[in-house]
């Protein structure tokens, strides 16, 4: 039952998530502002680490294709949360409303 709040609670997040963030983009037209701050950031942690290899995947984030897999994979993250959280939360309120036997 904790399991499927979790889930439930994330397609709930997610709607939400998704239909605030069209409607900042949509009323302040900011969608490249948002895209490049992504980038920015991105370049920033490229640039902390000395690794060529490590430096090259991370500038292939700042690519589209990058972006797109960078974002599901922090969505993929965030349902896997939810989906613990809830199960720890299901599990917990089961032990504690568990009626005792009578003696």
């Amino acid at each position: 039952m904790g399991a499927l709040m979790g889930a439930l609670a994330f397609i709930f997040y997610l709607l939400l998530g998704t239909l605030g963030f069209a409607l900042s983009i949509f009323l302040r037209h900011n969608g490249n502002e948002i895209r490049e701050g992504m980038v920015k950031q991105i370049q920033q942690a490229a640039a902390k680490t000395p690794d060529p290899q490590v430096q090259e995947m991370i500038r292939w984030f700042t690519t589209t294709n990058g972006l797109m897999v960078l974002i599901a994979a922090g969505l993929f993250m965030l349902f896997v949360i939810f989906l613990i959280s809830g199960t720890a939360a299901g599990a917990a309120a089961g032990a504690v409303a568990r009626k005792k036997p009578d003696q």
